[in-house]
C-alpha cells in the first residue's frame, strides 16, 4: 500500500510539475545591428538639418543639410555653402556619380561637384527657381532628376531635355527656351 501511495503521489507530481514553471525558457539572441559598439555619433551632423547621404567612387561620404553640403573624408569634414558655389540651400538630395562628380539638387536647380569645386548645372537661369526632389545616374551616365514639373535629364554630354505635361511645357518655354521639351 505503500508502494502504491507513493507511486501515486510521484504521477500526481509529475502531471503538476508543468503547472508551476514560472515561464518557459526562450533565449534571446541579442541583434548584432542594435549593439552599441557598433554606432558612431559624429557632432558635426547635430543641427544643421541632415537630408540625404550618398558615398562617392572614392569612399567620400557627402551628407546634405539645411545649409548646403558637408563631405567625411573619415578623417576631415569639409563644408560646402551657396559661397562656395552650391545652387541653393537647403539641399534635399546627393546623387555620387560613377565618374566622381556628386550632384546636388535644392529648390533652386541642380548643382555638380567635379576638380574640387561646386558648379551650377541647372537651370541655366538663375532667375528661375526649379525645386529638385531626385537625382540619379543611369548606366550609361546620364542624370535623370524629378521635380515638382515633371523629369529631367542631363545627357553626358551636357544637352538636358525635359518630359513634362502639355500645360506645364507652355509656360516651362518662356522660362527656359533653351531646353528640349517632351510632351508625356
Amino acid at each position: 500500500m505503500y508502494l502504491r501511495s507513493a507511486t501515486f503521489f510521484i504521477a500526481f507530481l509529475l502531471h503538476l510539475a508543468p503547472c508551476l514553471a514560472a515561464e518557459s525558457f526562450h533565449p534571446e539572441i541579442a541583434d548584432p545591428i542594435l549593439e552599441n559598439w557598433r554606432w558612431q555619433t559624429f557632432p558635426q551632423l547635430e543641427g544643421p538639418g541632415f537630408r540625404a547621404v550618398a558615398e562617392d567612387a572614392d569612399g567620400n561620404v557627402w551628407f546634405a543639410t539645411d545649409v548646403g553640403v558637408k563631405r567625411y573624408d573619415g578623417l576631415t569634414w569639409t563644408d560646402y555653402a551657396v559661397e562656395d558655389g552650391l545652387h541653393g540651400a537647403p539641399v534635399n538630395v546627393l546623387c555620387a556619380g560613377k565618374d566622381g562628380r556628386v550632384w546636388a539638387g535644392s529648390r533652386r536647380g541642380i548643382s555638380v561637384f567635379e576638380d574640387g569645386a561646386w558648379r551650377r548645372v541647372f537651370p541655366v537661369d538663375t532667375n528661375a527657381d526649379w525645386t529638385i526632389w531626385s537625382i540619379r545616374e543611369a548606366s550609361d551616365g546620364t542624370i535623370w532628376s524629378g521635380t515638382a514639373r515633371g523629369a529631367l535629364c542631363i545627357m553626358p554630354d551636357g544637352e538636358m531635355c525635359y518630359f513634362t505635361t502639355e500645360d506645364c511645357a507652355i509656360g516651362l518655354r518662356v522660362i527656359a527656351p533653351w531646353m528640349t521639351y517632351f510632351i508625356v
